[in-house]
């Protein structure tokens, strides 16, 4: 184990460290972006499931809804919309959410 520490050259290791720390650092928020770019694309997926799928209950199974459940569905696609919105353009700007 000695033998190992010796090889490298004192002068040079902390130039290389540096280096070697910028490197891995870039490969890091490059890996943090596409998972959050896969995670906004399964987000977005997820919704347009849910949005389909309850346009298909309204049209197939429930075709004469009581007036007032389609106000509250309306509401809830309303507020979904808006969670999405704020999800895909506020959040990733948000300063906390920059790597540092």
């Amino acid at each position: 184990m000695p033998d190992q520490l010796e090889q490298q050259p004192e002068d040079q290791s902390a130039d290389e460290k540096t280096v070697r720390h910028l490197e891995e650092r870039a490969q890091l928020i490059d890996a943090a972006r596409e998972s959050a770019r896969t995670f906004d694309k399964a987000v977005l997926t997820f919704g347009s499931v849910v949005f389909g799928f309850s346009i298909a209950f309204l049209k197939d199974v429930a075709p004469h809804p009581a007036p007032d459940t389609l106000r509250w569905l309306g509401i809830a696609w309303a507020l979904f919309l808006a969670w999405l919105t704020y999800h895909t353009h506020v959040i990733p700007v948000w300063p906390t959410s920059l790597p540092v």
